[in-house]
């Protein structure tokens, strides 16, 4: 069977959950006999074929349909929330060989090409909504339009002729990592709706050596509270910082590493201007990327007393899943999908998101209470082994592709 995975972008660079994801299917599906090539725009990139880390790509020309697009916004579209239209890559999906079905991993203008290019050949495609499509708040869908301002769109007609609004409605099945969007999805569309959550390799993540990371960063003897993510309001670093000051009261020993690329300058400008003003400079590190397959990143897994994830907006939360797997107690907001795999006081803490008291006070009992610390971290990795596992994910996946093909109902396809 040969399925082709469509994707926004596709760069080591700006590796994140959503890449993650696709990475895992792409690399699995193989290992079960699937041919899973990955078609993605050459955003950040150049067009043409390539390979990120043994994933087989064919980037295509874009382009996003504003007049009085600077440079600067452009970048700032590719990065983060972008809608590009691609004709190339229409053409190619029509054209593409012993072609079984697509997996779209993008919304807005690609995904509704995409869309464009199945109808007209015949062939089914399936969606996975991995950013909170119905779930994501207005402030960060304020963020997606901030570098359109003083552009003029005529991407209107693009959408009519694509059919933007029939992505969902005309897919052979909705796949959502979040359990709160599955929900919103089923609403809608009951017979195309599947929850899969996202996974973890859980045999690699629990192969990290915390002191090898420890050395490097001279952090011996520190206690360390470890976010790695994006750096981007959506992910609430800078909560972090600011219970920092608190929690040094109670854990004199206490050190905060943020681990994550940049998709939004002016919210590491301030987080960097937080830690200056409270003179945390001693007490924080930055570190602006691990790679995805370094030693480092698990390593920093490893080293760290407490996984914190304190997001105002998380469709599904990967990184938990990855703190789980190395055997680390994990605090966490209550949002989106966390709480639908977390279970508060089993395998990790929750609190609300925005609430710093709440925040503190949960790093600090990890922090202060040892006893508690180990359970949290494994009773999290049984369960990450037991159900998150990237191989029992991907055999789902491989069930709902051979559903759509034989026409079959969707309802035995979803994941518990």
């Amino acid at each position: 069977m040969k399925v082709v995975h469509v994707v926004r972008r596709l760069v080591e660079e700006e590796w994140g959950g959503a890449e993650a994801v696709l990475y895992n299917y792409c690399v699995r599906l193989a290992r079960l006999g699937f041919d899973a090539p990955v078609f993605a725009t050459a955003a950040l990139s150049r067009p043409g074929p390539d390979n990120v880390r043994g994933l087989e790509i064919e980037r295509f020309r874009y382009f996003y349909p504003f007049l009085f697009l600077s440079a600067e916004a452009r970048l700032l579209m590719d990065q983060k929330g972008g809608s590009p239209v691609s004709f190339s890559m229409y053409r190619r999906i029509r054209r593409e060989d012993h072609l079984s079905l697509v997996h779209l991993h993008a919304m807005g203008r690609l995904g509704a090409t995409v869309r464009t290019a199945c109808k007209r050949r015949g062939i089914p495609y399936v969606v996975s909504l991995h950013g909170g499509h119905f779930t994501i708040p207005p402030e960060e869908h304020a963020l997606f339009q901030k570098p359109a301002k003083g552009t003029l769109c005529y991407g209107k007609t693009f959408g009519l002729l694509l059919g933007i609004r029939k992505i969902l409605k005309d897919a052979a099945a909705i796949l959502s990592v979040g359990r709160a969007e599955h929900l919103k999805v089923r609403e809608r569309y009951p017979e195309q709706a599947v929850y899969l959550p996202n996974g973890v390799d859980t045999g690699r993540f629990a192969q990290g050596v915390g002191e090898r990371f420890r050395e490097k960063h001279s952090l011996k003897d520190r206690k360390i509270i470890l976010c790695l993510s994006r750096i981007d309001p959506q992910k609430g670093q800078l909560y972090l910082v600011q219970a920092l000051p608190e929690i040094l009261k109670k854990v004199p020993e206490a050190f905060l590493v943020l681990v994550g690329s940049s998709t939004i300058e002016s919210y590491r400008r301030q987080i960097l201007d937080t830690i200056a003003k409270e003179k945390l400079e001693d007490k924080t590190l930055m570190i602006s990327q691990l790679a995805p397959d370094s030693d480092d990143l698990l390593d920093a897994y490893a080293a760290c007393d407490v996984f914190s994830l304190p997001s105002i907006h998380e469709p599904f939360g990967i990184v938990v899943l990855e703190a789980w797997a190395a055997s680390r107690p994990v605090v966490a907001s209550r949002i989106g999908g966390i709480p639908h795999f977390v279970d508060d006081g089993e395998n990790g803490l929750l609190c609300e998101p925005g609430d710093l008291g709440g925040l503190t006070e949960r790093l600090i009992r990890v922090l202060s209470d040892r006893e508690l610390a180990e359970r949290l971290g494994q009773k999290g990795c049984e369960k990450a082994r037991r159900s998150y596992d990237w191989d029992v994910i991907v055999k789902r996946l491989t069930r709902i592709y051979e559903k759509v093909l034989s026409g079959e109902s969707l309802a035995e396809a979803e994941h518990p």
